[in-house]
């Protein structure tokens, strides 16, 4: 019943009982396809057939399914119920095929049906992908100068990664941080559509394609709108007391002509800190501090013209006289088609206490926990600069930990700094010492800030940390320090005995601390005996709890004299695990008392004969 090659022999035997044999080859032609079904589908969505088969027999039937074409989908069996069964009425059945293109075009395919007792049964598949409709976004709004984003969701349904190719049809008000956007198995995601406006009066419209060889491509209609220009994302400026910080403002002329303009630098009209506007003589003086701090470092600051298109820099200076929070504005004027517009750049100033503190190094073994506290001092805050109403509440207090990027993910899971208290100094010395009595060297100041360091690392490493310290509407204060994971004491001793030549084995299972899964690498330290090894030393350690990733660890000695120690490391990104591996060769002590002679040594005396 089925199409194919068949070879086998015949053997014919005669009276005098010699043996005739011949082969014989069948060809069997393939059967004529039972129906053409033609289906049609838009791309990335599902088109439903119903195939009724039918069963001759009075047994019910297994048939095993098979389909070529990209896009089919389906069961891999289907059983048909015998003629006379209870199941269906005349013994049919109905096989459902789905057809969920990615690309667009015509294609041919075919579906087979496969029984050992009935055959093959197949339909040849015209195949139709109709081009999906553009994915509408919604409508970009935007102010002349600026750009704003909107995300446009995308999924992978194939088993493997995709890298999607992206074209805009209007790169000049549209754009895509990447030309390349690269998609996980089976992955969810979104990616940002940049608008930057060119007009106050046309709308813009441009497409988005992303193409992928096996995926096809995927269209996003765009659309944005331009608005009046207003208040600009704020500019943040962090200077030392009594030093120079600088910050530049990037203008892009948003126009496809020369655009003349006029910067202006205002300052605030009221202090930021609430507490103060209870007391006119410090408003007073914050606004002369504010009137001082900003300045415009411009050649000129009005007529300017600037090209179509083109950027133009604003460079503004931030010198701070005391510790706080300063605040200005600048204002970008100018007039297109008899319409005033202005851009308004808010500009906060915050003042830094000079050099930053540095405390000693950090330093314990992993797996152990380290807690120390220092007395942080508040250089720049005084009593006299406080009105009768502020003071200083911890709440006021937020610590920001950074360090180098190869580190930072075990920083900050194994460093942690807590603000406990303010502390007012009376002792110019005070504000310089830490928990300890251990002097680290600051000026003296009025206020100091205690804070808890605790460090309990996982695995080891050594970095350089920064920590910046923020007192709202007050000012920000650096701290320096080391910190320095030294190696842990072996989580376990393993023990193995194998004499020269021989193998011994032990087997493990290991879960990783954190929830999810996490890349891992398993070795000995250089000093180890060349005569231990582990399997697997490279691969994927499974989520705390879970059954655990197991660990083959093998001592396979070649030769007497090695100190059979080592040490086992399995380290993750953010963990570290340690094993003292210690090899021993199988006794040889000799009990002498069980050893007799084969040879019949003893010569009798003459005397006895």
């Amino acid at each position: 019943p089925i199409g194919g090659v068949f070879s086998g022999t015949i053997n014919f035997t005669d009276e005098a009982g010699c043996l005739y044999w011949y082969t014989v080859s069948i060809e069997v032609a393939a059967p004529k396809e039972e129906k053409v079904i033609d289906v049609e589908a838009t791309v990335r969505k599902a088109a439903v057939v119903e195939i009724t088969l039918e069963n001759p027999t009075m047994e019910d039937l297994v048939f095993d399914v098979n389909f070529q074409g990209d896009g089919l989908l389906g069961e891999d069996t289907i059983v048909l119920p015998a003629s006379t069964s209870k199941k269906a009425a005349d013994g049919t059945g109905v096989y459902e095929l789905i057809y969920s293109p990615l690309l667009a075009g015509e294609f041919y395919g075919r579906i087979s049906f496969t029984n050992d007792l009935v055959g093959v049964l197949w339909y040849k598949l015209n195949l139709v992908a109709l081009p999906a409709e553009p994915i509408v976004l919604d409508t970009i709004e935007s102010m002349i100068g600026s750009t704003e984003s909107i995300a446009a969701p995308i999924d992978n349904p194939l088993s493997e990664p995709v890298t999607f190719t992206v074209t805009v049809s209007d790169p000049e008000h549209f754009s895509v941080a990447s030309d390349k956007i690269l998609l996980g198995p089976y992955a969810q995601s979104t990616f940002n559509i940049t608008f930057r406006p060119s007009s106050l009066t046309e709308k813009a419209f441009g497409r988005v394609v992303l193409q992928n060889s096996k995926f096809g491509e995927i269209q996003f209609a765009v659309s944005g709108v331009g608005l009046l220009p207003g208040i600009m994302p704020t500019l943040h400026i962090d200077a030392p007391l009594n030093e120079i910080g600088s910050q530049t403002i990037v203008f892009r002329n948003p126009f496809p002509h020369p655009l003349p303009l006029d910067v202006i630098l205002t300052h605030a009209e009221t202090p930021t800190d609430p507490r103060s506007q209870r007391n006119k003589t410090a408003i007073d003086a914050k606004l002369e501090e504010m009137q001082t701090a900003f300045g415009l470092l411009l050649r000129k600051t009005s007529d300017v013209v600037i090209a179509a298109k083109a950027s133009y820099h604003i460079a503004l200076s931030f010198t701070p006289q005391k510790m706080g929070i300063y605040e200005a504005v600048v204002q970008v004027r100018s007039v297109v088609g008899g319409r005033s517009l202005l851009w308004c750049y808010p500009i906060s100033g915050m003042a830094e206490s000079g050099l930053p503190q540095r405390l000693p190094t950090l330093k314990t073994a992993c797996k152990t926990t380290m807690i120390k506290e220092f007395n942080i001092s508040l250089d720049g805050i005084r009593r006299a600069d406080l009105g009768p109403h502020d003071e200083l509440t911890l709440s006021d207090f937020s610590v920001e930990i950074k360090a180098d990027e190869s580190v930072k993910s075990m920083v900050l899971r194994a460093f942690r700094a807590q603000p406990l208290e303010i502390v007012p100094v009376t002792n110019t010395e005070e504000a310089a010492v830490n928990a300890e009595g251990e002097h680290y060297g600051r000026e003296p100041a009025d206020f100091a800030l205690r804070l808890r360091m605790l460090f309990e690392p996982l695995r080891t490493f050594i970095a350089n940390v920064d920590i910046s310290l923020t007192c709202r509407n007050r000012g920000k204060w650096r701290i320096k320090l080391d910190l320095d994971a030294t190696d842990p004491e072996p989580d376990d001793v393993i023990k193995l005995t194998a004499p020269v030549g021989g193998t011994d084995k032990v087997t493990f299972r290991l879960n990783n601390r954190f929830l999810g899964y996490s890349t891992f690498q398993a070795y000995y330290s250089a000093k180890s005996s060349p005569h231990f090894s582990v399997t697997p030393s490279t691969g994927t350690l499974a989520p705390y709890g879970a059954e655990g990733t197991p660990f083959v660890v093998t001592f396979a000695p070649i030769d007497y004299g090695t100190i059979e120690v080592g040490t086992l490391i399995i380290v993750t990104e953010d963990a570290q695990w340690s094993y003292e591996v210690r090899g021993a060769y199988p006794s040889n002590a000799i009990n002498h008392a069980n050893i007799k002679s084969k040879v019949d040594s003893f010569r009798p005396s003459p005397l006895y004969n």
